[in-house]
């Protein structure tokens, strides 16, 4: 796991981190199984323009978002 924290600065004046993760090892799901993270309208839309499901499209690990929490970090939004 790496993290690139990045400090974002909010207007209620309280601080803010953007942190990207560079791989999905740990995840919970798989490429094959797509229906258990994404919409089956979502699989349709990209069997219909023959876009390939792939590891960018998998969830971020439970237990990257377990780590931040354990920190003390409130997450906030979460991106894949």
């Amino acid at each position: 796991m790496l993290l690139f924290p990045t400090l974002v600065f909010a207007q209620d004046g309280a601080f803010r981190y953007f942190i990207s993760f560079n791989n999905k090892v740990n995840t919970d799901y798989s490429i094959n199984t797509p229906e258990q993270y994404l919409s089956l309208k979502k699989i349709a839309k990209r069997q219909r323009y023959s876009i390939p499901i792939d590891s960018a499209d998998l969830p971020i690990s439970a237990q990257y978002l377990n780590v931040i929490t354990l920190e003390g970090f409130v997450i906030e939004n979460k991106s894949k």
